[in-house]
């Protein structure tokens, strides 16, 4: 029984000796990735600056700008059209429509 209960101490000595030994490895290893990670970051980094640069050079793009200038320009002073407001309602119900 005394040999039994030894050799279990010594089985836990031995794999606490592994763990012991796994423990720099496993440092290293997070070091390596966190070299890498950094790495990528600062790469993206980059890239998002160059992306960012390139788009605050394009010109502001609107369509709806010229909407009113060619019909004005061509049909609307020449029959006398004036801008009108949106349809507005107070309304807010639902229109029933019975079968």
């Amino acid at each position: 029984m005394t040999a039994l209960f030894l050799k279990g101490f010594a089985d836990i000595d031995v794999q606490l000796k592994r763990r012991a030994d796994l423990v720099p490895q496993l440092v290293e290893a997070v070091r390596g990735y966190a070299a890498y990670e950094k790495a990528l970051l600062a790469s993206v980094t980059e890239r998002l600056k160059k992306l960012l640069l390139l788009q605050e050079s394009y010109p502001q793009l609107k369509a709806d700008a010229n909407i009113e200038t060619f019909p004005d320009l061509v049909v609307a002073k020449l029959f006398g059209f004036q801008p009108m407001p949106f349809f507005h309602t107070d309304e807010r119900e639902a229109v029933r429509v019975s079968f």
